[in-house]
């Protein structure tokens, strides 16, 4: 008989880690995972370095049942005998990783309006949105798109004519993208439109008191404004450190970081970008999710990009005055509850948009006010599938996790169909759309297929269950993400003469809800004690 090189799987599930010596595996609590020494069948010691290989040149890890009753096999060890994997060599041991959660990142497109472009008026202005992924292909059996057109109207009667304001296309745009019914799902456009300086769009302002935006020549600036600025001096922090998807800011001095900026450092994985503000306001001890999975000791972080934040009190247009309150951005398109911290006496040059709409917009008209208009339609990826109670779960039942991934072109005609006009916006991906993982929907399905290899199989009757006592939700919770080490080792044959492969490969998965050094450790000594050196523990990023 032929083997292929897959590997099969065993997944355990850790409530908890046995790691104290000498305990054997039928003392293992329900979901207590520990390494067992084959030779003894008790657990190893975990403080040994130099010598683990030696002592243990056999180990395999042992899960403790969650099984509280056995109505199908008491008599020959059954259900509530402990999960052991197969024997495991440390020098045929070829892969050694463990995956941390993290969450799905949404795909944003802005469609930004060049300053001073001239958008003519009798003109069709077409942006072709092409959404694809999963959920487009589900629903539609192909991937959606649709041509959004945005008219501009008939010229004036001065000559020549009046250019356009761009956010009639602009909202155009995202009007037909409400309304849509293949695409309206699947994505949500808004209208970001600078608001105006008496002066014009450049000019300085403070930030001071760690949460206020001083301003004295601005006006029609609400609550929901978004706010974007690069400070004076770099965004920086010191004693900063990244786990798996998680940033921490050490000691920040007069700087604040913010969703959007890409993150730089002694360490740090090139394109790391921050996706989402977890606490505080962006200061000394704020933490963030970041795009890449990595591990990056205590160091100086640093980011160049804007600041991204929100307007969460009215400045006093009427008089010109007061200072603008701001809250921490909590991703690029929401703020938070939060105010942002350690901005004090900062000169910045801020860019403060509005999101408008069609209803109450009131366009900009003459030779050359439309030409200081600064706007953008912001398209981001969203959808969200129905999923089922635990009582109504069924294996094969389908989980959308995949986020939508939006792609855009655009095209100008006038009246004879010359696409040879001025473009005038600019489309740019300004968040790259991120599959997460460690998702509790995944692992369960996972867990039910591993069970069904050790002739445990999946029961649909809720009633029958309970009766048998198997109830894997109690072991992995679907809504939860899951830390997942992962051990690949084989098992050489000793005489195998028909067969095209001469051992067997395993992977062991060990899902639990956060890493822990001992059990790491154990296996790191293990490896380096039997010379197996080219195999190192591994954060998957």
């Amino acid at each position: 008989m032929a083997y292929f090189p897959h590997a099969f799987q065993k997944m355990l599930v850790a409530g908890s880690f046995q790691t104290t010596t000498g305990i054997a595996s039928s003392a293992l609590t329900a979901g207590q995972v520990g390494v067992f020494s084959a030779a003894t069948n008790l657990t190893v010691d975990a403080t040994l370095t130099t010598t683990a290989y030696q002592v243990n040149p056999l180990v395999y890890i042992a899960q403790g049942s969650y099984h509280t009753v056995d109505k199908l096999g008491p008599f020959h060890g059954g259900y509530k005998e402990s999960v052991k994997s197969k024997g495991i060599n440390p020098k045929y041991i070829s892969a050694y990783y463990v995956t941390e959660p993290s969450n799905p990142v949404q795909d944003i497109v802005q469609i930004a309006s060049t300053p001073g472009c001239a958008v003519t008026c009798n003109t069709t202005y077409r942006l072709r949105l092409d959404l694809k992924g999963s959920p487009a292909l589900r629903f539609l059996t192909h991937n959606a798109y649709f041509t959004l057109d945005a008219d501009t109207g008939c010229c004036d009667a001065l000559t020549p004519p009046s250019n356009v304001d761009p956010n009639i296309v602009l909202l155009g745009w995202a009007d037909r993208l409400a309304l849509y019914p293949t695409v309206k799902d699947f994505v949500q456009g808004k209208v970001w439109n600078q608001v105006l300086l008496s002066t014009g769009l450049g000019a300085t302002a403070t930030a001071t008191a760690a949460n206020a935006l001083t301003v004295s020549d601005r006006t029609g600036i609400t609550a929901g404004d978004r706010v974007v600025f690069t400070p004076t001096t770099a965004t920086s922090a010191t004693g900063s450190t990244i786990a798996g998807n998680v940033f921490t800011v050490g000691t920040a001095t007069n700087t604040i970081f913010s969703v959007g900026q890409v993150l730089t450092g002694t360490g740090v994985a090139a394109g790391t970008v921050i996706t989402k503000l977890l606490t505080l306001g962006g200061g000394t001890g704020s933490t963030f999710t970041v795009n890449i999975s990595q591990t990056v000791a205590s160091t100086t972080i640093s980011s160049v990009t804007p600041v991204t934040a929100y307007v969460i009190s009215s400045y006093v247009a009427a008089t010109g005055s007061g200072p603008v309150a701001l809250v921490a951005a909590e991703t690029i398109q929401t703020p938070s509850a939060t105010a942002i911290g350690n901005i004090t006496t900062t000169i910045i040059t801020p860019k403060i948009y509005d999101n408008i709409n069609s209803t109450t917009y009131v366009p900009l008209t003459g030779a050359t006010a439309p030409d200081t208009v600064n706007s953008f339609l912001e398209i981001v990826g969203a959808y969200v599938d129905t999923v089922f109670g635990d009582c109504s779960f069924a294996p094969r039942d389908h989980v959308e996790l995949q986020p939508i991934e939006i792609y855009a072109s655009l095209t100008a005609l006038d009246p004879l169909g010359n696409q040879c006009l001025a473009q005038c916006f600019v489309p740019t991906e300004t968040q790259q759309a991120i599959q997460g993982r460690g998702f509790g929907e995944t692992l369960i399905r996972d867990l039910i297929l591993s069970k069904r290899y050790q002739q445990e199989p999946w029961i649909q009757d809720p009633r029958l269950r309970e009766v048998l006592d198997y109830n894997p939700f109690t072991e992995i919770t679907r809504g939860n993400k899951y830390v997942v080490y992962n051990i690949l080792h084989s098992v050489p044959r000793k005489s195998n003469p028909s067969g095209t492969m001469d051992n067997d490969q395993y992977l062991v998965r060990i899902v639990t809800a956060t890493r822990n050094a001992t059990f790491e450790g154990i296996f790191t000594n293990l490896l380096d004690s039997a010379n197996n050196h080219d195999v190192n523990l591994v954060l998957q990023p």
